[in-house]
């Protein structure tokens, strides 16, 4: 079983969506590596114990990382990075839409959301099944 973690992002331009496909075998040793990514986050520059690894947040200092210097932000986003990136068979699946594009192409533009989102599970289910496995998505 691949748990797949979606979230959404986007600029009045832009619109994407991203998976992160983790082993089911793997996700509590992800958990367990991303918080302590956060304890050392919340002991080297006094973020809130419950500060959440959000790309956003993390790039323009809002929410917990207020008043964080952005090399110590960059630090922290690499951190979590690496700990994504040293559990195995691990996938990230990004899609994303021009807004503008997607107006100008069709007469009645599915709304972006729906648009990227068809597409990060159409990839989402062929990984799966390359694999053989079945995939939970789980987007909040």
């Amino acid at each position: 079983m691949l748990l797949t973690y979606v979230d959404e992002s986007f600029t009045a331009r832009v619109y994407w969506i991203g998976a992160l496909m983790v082993p089911d075998a793997a996700a509590i040793p992800l958990s367990e590596a991303l918080d302590a990514v956060v304890a050392d986050a919340v002991k080297t520059f006094g973020v809130p114990v419950d500060v959440e690894l959000h790309g956003y947040d993390i790039f323009h200092g809002r929410k917990g990382w207020t008043g964080v210097p952005p090399r110590a932000r960059i630090a922290v986003y690499k951190a979590a990075m690496a700990a994504i990136g040293a559990q195995e068979d691990v996938a990230i699946i990004l899609r994303g839409v021009k807004r503008e594009q997607l107006v100008k192409r069709y007469a009645y533009p599915r709304p972006a959301h729906e648009v990227v989102l068809s597409h990060v599970l159409e990839r989402v289910d062929g990984y799966a099944a390359s694999r053989e496995e079945y995939a939970l998505v789980i987007a909040d």
